[in-house]
């Protein structure tokens, strides 16, 4: 039998970092991470080994028994740090620095009169925290939501993605016409996207073209 390792496998670096920095001794029956670490029981067994609680999320405030919290490597938005200093807690953030890139960018983009629209999905703990400090936005994740572009009737849009986005993987594949569109910027800071996607995104075609 032949077994062949995966050229990457394991966890992202920011999650990493995260599970690295919870796991050190300081932390050891302080600490509460709010929100899911990973997806492995593996590590969350290993955590509570190393009397590190885990809460599902910022409203289960009243479940934490620790002084410290950490943010998760998913990030979380300025509302939710400022609640959580003002309850007393001491913070430690793991975000991991794709995902406040696209933090700073989409606030970028508002400030700059854009629309911020969101690639991604809506529920996922990442998405929350991108959009959570913003008074609108939009949310797509298939060819089918980007007709809701159109309804908004926004004529400047700022276009980021979630960073954990499966590009080759989703219902954008084919070109639809966004000819509407006075102005688009767009950020892609998924490492998931392939080369060709990201060219194409970049490429003259944008906004006259949607075409990944």
């Amino acid at each position: 039998m032949k077994v062949s390792l995966a050229n990457a496998l394991g966890t992202c670096f920011g999650v990493k970092d995260a599970i690295d920095l919870a796991m050190d001794p300081e932390f050891k029956s302080s600490l509460t991470i709010i929100g899911q670490l990973v997806h492995n029981p593996q590590v969350s067994e290993s955590l509570n080994k190393n009397g590190v609680s885990l809460v599902n999320g910022i409203d289960e405030l009243d479940n934490i028994k620790t002084k410290m919290v950490m943010i998760t490597a998913h990030g979380a938005s300025d509302r939710i740090k400022d609640k959580l200093q003002d309850e007393g807690f001491i913070l430690f953030d793991a975000s991991c620095p794709l995902v406040m890139r696209v933090h700073q960018v989409i606030k970028s983009m508002v400030k700059d009169n854009y629309f911020p629209v969101v690639i991604g999905q809506e529920t996922h703990v990442e998405v929350k925290g991108i959009v959570g400090d913003l008074e609108e936005y939009l949310v797509i994740n298939n060819e089918e939501d980007i007709d809701k572009l159109r309804e908004i009737g926004k004529r400047k849009i700022g276009i980021v993605s979630q960073t954990t986005s499966r590009w080759k993987r989703s219902n954008l594949s084919r070109q639809r016409s966004v000819k509407w569109t006075a102005s688009t910027r767009l950020s892609l800071s998924t490492p998931s996207a392939s080369p060709r996607a990201t060219a194409r995104l970049r490429s003259g075609n944008w906004p006259t073209r949607w075409t990944l």
